[in-house]
């Protein structure tokens, strides 16, 4: 009996409309900002092959975003590192002219 009711739930959950709502789901919360959800695409249907695109989208913004910040995460330490420098000899200098 319990086989049976799985087998029922299972083609129920998997309905080309159930999947589609997954997808759209996910989709929506990624747009939210959980960058990390992805859809499972188990098939090879046109609704798992747009899940797979979702997925392969979704890593490569997920990749720039983390490169993005790195990069501004350089780009600060490269500011602050030069206006040291650049204050250091600026300080040298004046010592010097006002002696």
């Amino acid at each position: 009996m319990a086989r049976i009711f799985d087998d029922i739930t299972e083609t129920i959950g998997n309905t080309p409309l159930v999947r589609l709502r997954r997808l759209t789901e996910a989709v929506g919360t990624f747009e939210r900002g959980e960058l990390s959800r992805r859809v499972p695409a188990t098939s090879e249907d046109e609704i798992d092959r747009l899940g797979q695109s979702f997925n392969r989208m979704a890593d490569t913004i997920s990749a720039d975003i983390e490169r993005m910040q790195l990069v501004d995460k350089l780009r600060r330490e490269l500011v602050a590192k030069v206006s040291h420098d650049l204050r250091s000899h600026l300080a040298s200098i004046r010592g010097y002219l006002e002696t």
